[in-house]
Parts: C-alpha cells; structure tokens; sequence
C-alpha cells in the first residue's frame, strides 16, 4: 500500500533537522509583563496600582526576540500530530517525537486551518514554504477524536480525487523548492479553436495544468496521477493492457493547444506521473513532435532515492549547485 504519509513525515524529519542545523526563524514577538529591568513601554498606572513601583518593578511592554513564531509552531504541531499517529512508521514517530522535544522554547498548539494563518514568510524563504505547504496537506488529511485523544488521518487513502490532489500539490512544492530558477504555477490553457455556434467557446471544457514549468528555454507540463492501477484492460487484446486513454488524451490535448502560444510553448514536452502501486513504469513517446513520457515513483523508498528520482524527471531544468552540470 503506499504509506503517503510516512513520506510526508520524512520530508519533515529532514526539513526541520536542517532548520535546527542552520537556527529557525526568529520574529519580534510584543510581551507584557513585571520586571525590574525597566525597557520598552512602562505601564506607569497599572504599576502604582499593582504596588510594584515600591518594589523596583514595573508592568512593562516590550518586544523580544524569539523562535515562538507561527511558522514554527504549525511545524511542531504537525511534528507532534505524526508522532502520535499509530499508522505512521513506528521509527519515523519516535524521530518526530524527538525533534519535538527539541523544541521546547516553541509553543504547542492544535493542528488545524487556523494554525496556519497569519503565517508570513520572508521571499526568499522558500524551504519554510514548502516545509510548511506539506504540513497543511497533513492538516486537511488530519482527524482527531475528541473524546479518545486518537490521532489518525481521514479514510479517504481510497479516494482517488483527494489523493491525486494531494500528490499534485506535493509535486508542485517539491520542484518549487528545487528548481529556483523556474516558474512553476498551474495555468488555464485555451482552445486553439473556432465556432460560429459558440464564438466565445464556452461549452467546451476548461483546461488547467497540474504543474507547468518554465524556464525561458523549455516548457514542460506535468500531470500528477493517483490511481490504483496505471493500466486499463484491453477488452481486444487481454493479455495486453494499456495505459489509461483519457490521461493520455488530455496531456495531449494541453500540448497541442499551447502550441498557437508560440516560443518555447510551441515545443512543450508533457509528462505523466503516477505512485508506483502494481507497476513501475518509463516510458517515452515522439507525438506530433511533442515528447510524452510517462514515469513512476515509488513512495515508499528512502527519501534519497524519491528526491533523485523526481529531480530525474525534469533534468533539463535541474542543475547541480554550482549550476554546472546537469543531472
């Protein structure tokens, strides 16, 4: 079965290990309270009244400097809601547990929508974007009983549209954080069509992309794909499947529609991409001068080996850190 969340919980262990490695971000957060060491805002009345001035104190406000930023605290709250998740991997929990406990000066509070709010992250830091893009999917996916203190995740593991949504959106964080230099973003394409019917060709369908990206030299669009078999039954021929029509159809479609856009648009490449659950799968294809691939990644493999794989699938884009050679 593909243990998504296990590798959700990897990505994390990682991600917050270097956080810990290079210091979390630190925000000004305001406090009030009575001192002796007079700074800030001094609360002159609530001090005379309290009788504090007649010890050497004061009630004062004043800004310090701290790790307990809102960032930090979804990041612990979801470390925490997976360490106490009995269908996570039992090593994978006891990290967790471990680097939650690493992070004592970080309040605790519940894992949900409202955790995330009011999150502001500086531009340039896109791995506390990402880190913190993959716990909201944990988020949507979290379930937590009330009266038991039971911590799991929604029975929707067997929905194919929840799961192919979570997948897309882990494919899209994880080339936003390694491919910098790219513009990666979904994006309506438009019939390169015409109608004297429907002129503004508003029965046809829309079309979205999963992933697009970009970068000035090259375009490839990506469509992430959850199901549970990536072959459909050949009625004609049954001891030869297929791969599915209808996901071939619609890249196909993006394609050759994105091609009036002309540039680099016009050579797009498209790939498939599914979890691996029966099949592994690499395969290329030349249609009407458009490259199609259709590629597999196992899940459930060392996080390594999922990041190399997946970096892999766009090596035309992916260059190594001194931006010298390609994969």
């Amino acid at each position: 079965s593909l243990e998504l969340y296990d590798l959700f919980s990897e990505v994390l262990i990682k991600g917050v290990e270097h956080l810990l490695r290079r210091g979390l971000e630190q925000n000004y957060l305001e406090l009030t309270e009575a001192t002796s060491s007079i700074r800030g805002h001094i609360h002159l009345f609530q001090s005379s009244r309290t009788m504090l001035l007649q010890h050497g104190k004061a009630i004062c406000t004043y800004d310090q400097m701290t790790v307990d930023t809102k960032a930090n605290r979804a990041l612990k709250a979801t470390l925490h809601f997976l360490s106490c998740t009995s269908s996570v991997d039992k090593n994978l929990r006891k990290k967790m547990a471990k680097l939650v406990r690493d992070l004592p000066d970080v309040s605790n509070v519940r894992l949900d929508k409202f955790a995330f709010r009011g999150i502001q992250l500086h531009r340039n830091n896109s791995f506390y974007r990402f880190l913190l893009n993959v716990c909201e999917l944990v988020a949507d996916a979290a379930l937590i009983s009330e009266e038991k203190g039971e911590y799991r995740f929604r029975d929707f593991i067997q929905n194919e549209h929840k799961m192919r949504r979570l997948f897309e959106k882990f494919l899209k964080n994880f080339y936003k954080k390694h491919l910098p230099n790219c513009e990666i973003k979904s994006e309506k394409i438009n019939w390169w069509a015409e109608s004297s019917s429907d002129p503004g060709l508003l029965f046809l369908p829309g079309m979205e992309t999963d992933i697009s990206i970009r970068n000035g030299d090259a375009t490839k669009i990506i469509d992430a794909k959850f199901k549970k078999t990536i072959f459909q039954r050949n009625f004609f021929s049954p001891d030869r499947d297929k791969f599915h029509s209808d996901n071939l159809y619609q890249i196909f479609s993006y394609l050759k529609n994105i091609e009036f856009r002309g540039g680099i648009d016009e050579s797009a490449s498209g790939m498939l991409i599914y979890p691996v659950v029966n099949d592994s799968v690499s395969e290329d294809y030349l249609i009407h001068g458009h490259e199609v691939s259709i590629r597999t990644i196992d899940l459930v493999s060392d996080w390594k080996d999922i990041e190399k794989t997946l970096l892999t699938f766009v090596s035309e884009f992916y260059y190594d850190e001194e931006n010298v050679s390609k994969l």
